[in-house]
């Protein structure tokens, strides 16, 4: 009798498919980088789904802030938005310290929707 093994034994899966995917929004302080929050996902055994980083536009001028470049080529005054969505749930250890890796990284609050669309913020 042949079986196809998706798993090393009966409670380990080998594979993200169809486990439980969380959503997170944030805003980027101003000394932290996509590249450090990318970091945070690996230091926890973390896989993303997607991520995306766009800078945020200012509500009173329409401006990103990009035409301040300074010599190192940082654009002083730009706001970053981070979103990913991730395999993981709250609860799992990992995800809680990623959470609050993450939660020292935004400039204000940490928005949370798992699949079931239970928003928290942190």
């Amino acid at each position: 009798a042949s079986s196809s093994a998706t798993s090393l034994d009966d409670d380990t899966p080998t594979t993200e498919e169809g486990s439980p995917r969380t959503s997170i929004l944030m805003e980027l302080k101003d000394d932290i980088t996509t590249n450090d929050v990318l970091k945070f996902f690996w230091k926890h055994d973390v896989s993303i789904a997607q991520v995306e980083s766009c800078p945020v536009v200012s509500c009173d001028t329409g401006d990103t802030g990009n035409d301040d470049d300074d010599d190192d080529g940082t654009h002083d005054g730009t706001k970053f938005e981070f979103f990913a969505e991730f395999h993981g749930e709250v609860g799992d250890a990992n995800v809680d310290s990623l959470l609050v890796e993450l939660k020292s990284a935004s400039a204000s609050a940490l928005r949370v929707l798992d699949e079931n669309e239970k928003e928290r913020l942190l």
